[in-house]
């Protein structure tokens, strides 16, 4: 199949269902389902019927429990409330389909390399492209891509940051 066509896609962390929003457009025959915390994201994500499923939940303890595959996991502005992401990327390997990918963000401070992760003063991480590299090769994944991004504003600055892919070994 080619990444284009249906697809089983998780969306970690969804909110109101914004990131599956956009994929959807290109990807109007996948099947989304969402993981999140809050009951409030969850009821506006419903509400724009773009959800095979929501799942109220830790995305970690849904990743622990389920015994489920998806071709795709995605999870935009996400990874930014974890420090260390070993542990995080693994589980993601874990229910992913061999050749399946992971779309995620992650935020970064461009003008210090000699860091793998650090908490900004807003409560968020920050990791190291290197440092996130080697996450992605230890936990199975191979081939991934940085794409430079402004992710989000905040404090009226923005935030700096990549877009990463990468595909299951």
């Amino acid at each position: 199949k080619d990444l284009l066509s249906e697809k089983r896609i998780l969306d970690l962390g969804c909110g109101t269902g914004l990131c599956a929003e956009n994929i959807k457009k290109n990807m109007p025959e996948s099947h989304f389902y969402g993981v999140d915390l809050s009951s409030k994201m969850l009821e506006i994500a419903s509400r724009k019927k773009i959800y095979k499923k929501l799942i109220k939940s830790d995305i970690e303890t849904y990743l622990l429990r389920i015994n489920k595959k998806y071709d795709i996991i995605v999870a935009s502005d996400v990874f930014t409330y974890f420090g260390n992401l070993e542990n995080i990327l693994s589980l993601c390997a874990k229910n992913i389909y061999k050749n399946g990918a992971i779309f995620f963000t992650i935020s970064t401070d461009k003008t210090d390399n000699d860091f793998m992760w650090k908490q900004h003063l807003s409560g968020r991480f920050l990791h190291s492209q290197k440092y996130v590299r080697e996450c992605i090769k230890k936990s199975g994944f191979c081939n991934a891509d940085f794409a430079d991004s402004i992710l989000r504003s905040e404090g009226g600055k923005n935030v700096e940051g990549y877009i990463v892919f990468a595909t299951k070994k």
